[in-house]
């Protein structure tokens, strides 16, 4: 008995050895888990419901859109990428119709009632200059003239110059 037990350890020791890459060890799969990875996404502008998203890993940008409610009426996304998959972090602009910003003196934007988007559709107004705007107003009183708008901290002449046709009181 010895003796078939030492020829059979002789041969399983050299078929080991020369099969030693064919042999396949089975992976204990419960350390294994299909976690999600889930990303932060902001999403502002001419949105309906603009916001930071938690959202999968995987999302288009088509996606996040969907969950912040869909886009306004006057949303522009000739320039966006819907099929984008988003990265950790990031921030997608949708931004304004060009064709919806004032062109004439017919839509004239009153500075004293006018919401930061309304200010934003003056040309070089962006966010933070709308936001000095109304905070000036709400300070200080409303504006008694259109020129009085040049205080308000970032709007110099140049930008006034800009702005002063399609503005009123």
């Amino acid at each position: 008995m010895k003796k078939y037990i030492c020829i059979l350890t002789i041969l399983l020791t050299i078929f080991l050895t020369n099969c030693k890459d064919e042999i396949i060890i089975p992976q204990n799969n419960q350390n294994q888990t299909n976690e999600t990875a889930y990303y932060y996404v902001d999403i502002k502008g001419e949105i309906i419901l603009p916001g930071v998203y938690l959202v999968k890993s995987n999302f288009l940008i088509k996606d996040v859109i969907e969950m912040a409610g869909g886009l306004t009426p006057d949303a522009d996304i000739s320039n966006i990428n819907l099929a984008e998959v988003i990265t950790n972090n990031q921030m997608i602009i949708i931004p304004i119709c060009n064709n919806k910003k004032i062109e004439n003196n017919n839509n004239l934007i009153n500075i004293n009632t006018a919401t930061k988007e309304q200010l934003m559709q003056l040309e070089s107004i962006g966010e933070s200059k709308a936001n000095n705007i109304i905070a000036y107003r709400t300070n200080k009183g409303l504006f008694k003239t259109i020129e009085e708008l040049k205080n308000v901290s970032g709007i110099g002449n140049e930008i006034y110059k800009k702005i002063k046709d399609f503005i009123t009181v």
